[in-house]
Order: C-alpha cells, then sequence, then structure tokens
C-alpha cells in the first residue's frame, strides 16, 4: 500500500513539474514575441525609408518554406535619429527552418533577425551571422507589406496599409505582429521587381505624402541634437531669393526626376504655376506666399478652370494665375509663373 502511495505521489510530481515548465516555456515564448515586437515598434514606426527584398515573398499569404536552412534578407529599413537626424538602418533577415511533409514540423530553427547597422552600410553587404535582436523557434512565417489595405482570405485577416507584419508559429500557437510605418507613402523603394503605384493625383495634396497618416511626418526627440538633419528646408527658403528647395521636379517628357523630397520639407511645401510638363508641376519647399512680389502666381479656382488647365507650360499657364495688383505675370528660367 505504501509503495502505491508513494508511486503516485512521484506521478503527481512529475506531472505537476511539467505542467509548471510548460506554463514557462509559454510564457517566455509570450515574452520572446512581445520584447521583439517592442524593441522594434518605436524604430520603425519612424523609418524614412523601407527596401523589400525577396519581394515573392510578400503578401502571398503563402508560408515561406524555401530555400530550406538559408538566410534571407527581407527588408531595409532606414531609421531616422532625435529630432529628425539620420539615424542607422535595420537590416531584416529570416533563416527557413526545413517543414517535414508528413510530420508537419519545423528541423532546425526559424529565426527573424535584427541587425542594426551604421548609416552608410548596406544590408547587402552585412553577413548575416552577426550580433542582432532574434526571434528563434518560428516556422510558417508569412510577410505583408502595401500602400494597400490587404483582405487575407486564406488567413481571414486585414491587413491595414502602410503596416509591416508578420504571421508566424511559435510552439503550435498563432502569431501575429503589426508594425506601422509612419514615416513611409508612395515612394517607398522596392528594391526588386519594382512596380509603377497608380494613384490620383489632388490639388494641393501630394500623392508622396499618402502614407500612414496622410501628410504627417514624425521625429523622435523635441531637440535635434545633430548636426545633419533628415528635413530639408530648414532654413525657410524663400522663391525671391534664390533658395528655395525644389522637392518635385519634372521634365518636358512629363516623368518626374527622382523621388518625390516634399514629404522631408520642414516647413511644408508649395506648388508652382507653369513648368515643363503639361500634366505636373514643380513643387518647392517652404511657405507659399503665391502673388506677392518676386513669388509664384497663385492658382484660381477650379470653378473658373477644369484642372487639366491649370497644367501646361508658362505661356498657356498666364490666364490660370493671378498676382497681387500692379504686378505682371513673367515667366522665369524655370517656366515658372512669377509675379513682378
Amino acid at each position: 500500500m505504501y509503495e502505491e502511495i508513494k508511486m503516485m505521489g512521484l506521478k503527481l510530481f512529475f506531472l505537476s513539474f511539467f505542467f509548471i515548465v510548460s506554463c514557462v516555456n509559454i510564457e517566455e515564448n509570450k515574452n520572446d514575441i512581445k520584447i521583439f515586437e517592442a524593441t522594434k515598434y518605436v524604430d520603425w514606426f519612424f523609418s524614412h525609408k523601407l527596401k523589400i527584398f525577396n519581394q515573392h515573398y510578400y503578401n502571398s499569404d503563402h508560408v515561406i518554406n524555401r530555400p530550406v536552412f538559408t538566410w534571407q534578407l527581407l527588408a531595409q529599413f532606414d531609421l531616422i535619429g532625435d529630432g529628425g537626424a539620420r539615424g542607422s538602418t535595420d537590416c531584416l533577415f529570416y533563416k527557413i527552418p526545413y517543414l517535414g511533409k508528413k510530420e508537419k514540423r519545423a528541423h532546425g530553427k526559424g529565426q527573424l533577425k535584427v541587425i542594426k547597422l551604421s548609416e552608410n552600410k548596406k544590408c547587402k553587404d552585412v553577413k548575416f551571422d552577426k550580433n542582432g535582436i532574434v526571434l528563434s523557434e518560428i516556422k510558417n512565417l508569412k510577410i505583408f507589406f502595401s500602400h494597400k489595405k490587404l483582405i487575407l482570405k486564406e488567413s481571414k485577416k486585414i491587413i491595414p496599409p502602410f503596416t509591416f507584419s508578420f504571421n508566424f508559429i511559435k510552439q503550435n500557437k498563432n502569431h501575429w505582429i503589426f508594425f506601422p510605418l509612419g514615416n513611409i507613402n508612395y515612394s517607398t523603394d522596392f528594391e526588386e521587381n519594382k512596380k509603377k503605384v497608380s494613384f490620383l493625383r489632388e490639388r494641393y495634396s501630394s500623392a508622396e505624402t499618402k502614407g500612414l497618416h496622410p501628410g504627417l511626418l514624425f521625429w523622435p526627440g523635441l531637440e535635434n541634437k545633430s548636426e545633419e538633419d533628415f528635413r530639408i528646408g530648414g532654413n525657410r527658403p524663400k522663391y525671391p531669393d534664390g533658395n528655395a528647395v525644389k522637392c518635385e521636379t519634372w521634365n518636358d517628357n512629363c516623368q518626374r526626376v527622382d523621388r518625390s523630397l516634399c514629404g522631408q520639407c520642414q516647413w511644408g511645401w508649395y506648388e508652382v504655376v507653369g513648368g515643363k510638363c503639361l500634366k505636373f508641376n514643380d513643387r518647392y519647399c517652404g511657405q507659399n506666399y503665391c502673388g506677392q512680389l518676386g513669388w509664384p502666381a497663385c492658382f484660381k479656382g477650379k470653378e473658373s478652370y477644369k484642372l487639366v488647365s491649370y497644367k501646361g507650360h508658362c505661356r498657356h499657364s498666364k490666364a490660370r494665375s493671378f498676382c497681387q495688383d500692379g504686378l505682371e505675370k513673367v515667366c522665369d528660367g524655370d517656366g515658372v509663373v512669377i509675379c513682378l
């Protein structure tokens, strides 16, 4: 009788031990994910540029399962430091485990790893074996990012636009992590298989600033202690002084020259009448004093002229603009209608 009671006691002890260990593992599992999310949430929210690598992994709602046992570069986040200064770079890697067909079990450990680099280095040049922030023992990873809302039928999930998202399994539980990117907009740079983003331009609003919070950018810290500021036009540039910063330029073939920087203007931006393109107008950083002496002319209201009439070369645009009384509309060297 004593031996039976002793055996039952031992069984209860081991069952209790394994239950406690399993609870601890579950709690560690939750903490592991929370630490990864909390560590990168703020950094990535303030990212000013995102490069997508291996784009075929994104938005398919399918598990990333090959090539197995390899490290794959998924994304590069260019971060902003305090007060708008240029910060460091985060490189996101994923080590793909082998998923057995019969056992449905990951052989080897799937890992998400974030490696931080100094500003001038690129993720393509970094070795993935460097130390970084790691989320380990995961499998069935899916990754999502788009400028549009994603509706996932298989996962039964809706991903908001401009939200970098992971879905994975860890210790047989399904997990989602969402990272809203507050400073990323239509100028997002795709490293490969680049697709043109179609959008409608609206008067006095830049499609380049249509992000998570349209027209807004965010900088960590209240003071900029760095000599190099991420923002441009910080000295309140004025068009008549000749120091206005052009943040969006279109050539005579209506092709944009480089990407738009208007979202980085410290004091906002304004659009000018005229220019070299028949469809789009150039834009400048600074506050708009249209119609005043030396400044670009103002647009006439939409009710007076069709939207397309605002576009075009300077001589065609004079009739669609106006200056203060006593000033004449003149075309400057850039084809902009100014008031003199």
